[in-house]
């Protein structure tokens, strides 16, 4: 059965979740999950969550001013919009995170990782100055996202980078690197992460507790 129109779910009995439009989402089964296994201190700087349909197919969602907005049309199942709601969540607590006084050590991590993919994709970049000015920038760059998932195709950058990296987009900037960390660590594989992002490992385990 589909949930239709216009639908509130409240959480902690502080947040809306307020759904516009029409999903097959199971959203008591949602509740329950995140309820049962996201901390609520994750929702500290969040006021309300939009879940609606942006009308553009490359945005899937996004955190703002105590806001996440999340486009329905591109949410493939229950799993999925929990991942990205966790997602979100942990892009409004960085400014929290990037206190850790353990940062700079994942920084010096990320940035060798993604010197290292990047060394390896050389053959298929044609020596792009865009691609090349990369190296060292912590920050999110569209066009050098789209350049990795588009021109080179992240078919070509997973088998490259998946020893490195827990997904293709985690390469684009330190915040994706942080936000996928978390992702890995609270709801896949944190083995995985300790033995292949140890010192974002260590990060996530010296702060899960206080976001």
């Amino acid at each position: 059965m589909e949930n239709k129109q216009y639908k509130e779910i409240s959480l902690f009995g502080l947040i809306n979740i307020s759904l516009i439009g029409t999903t097959s989402l199971n959203f008591k089964n949602i509740k329950k999950f995140i309820l049962t296994n996201i901390s609520k201190q994750l929702f500290s700087n969040i006021d309300i969550i939009y879940l609606y349909d942006l009308k553009d197919s490359e945005t899937k969602a996004y955190y703002d001013s105590g806001m996440i907005v999340i486009n329905l049309p591109l949410i493939k199942d229950d799993k999925d919009f929990i991942k990205t709601l966790l997602h979100e969540l942990i892009h409004s607590q960085l400014d929290v995170i990037k206190n850790s006084n353990t940062i700079e050590m994942v920084i010096q991590e990320y940035l060798r990782k993604r010197g290292k993919v990047l060394n390896k994709l050389l053959t298929y970049n044609n020596s792009d100055p865009k691609f090349n000015s990369n190296y060292a920038n912590l920050e999110y760059d569209q066009e050098f996202e789209s350049y990795l998932k588009d021109k080179i195709t992240y078919q070509i950058v997973y088998p490259v980078s998946h020893i490195y990296f827990p997904s293709p987009y985690a390469i684009s900037s330190i915040d994706e690197y942080l936000c996928i960390g978390f992702e890995i660590y609270l709801l896949e594989n944190k083995s995985w992460l300790e033995e292949f992002c140890p010192e974002l490992y260590k990060l996530i385990e010296n702060t899960i507790g206080g976001i």
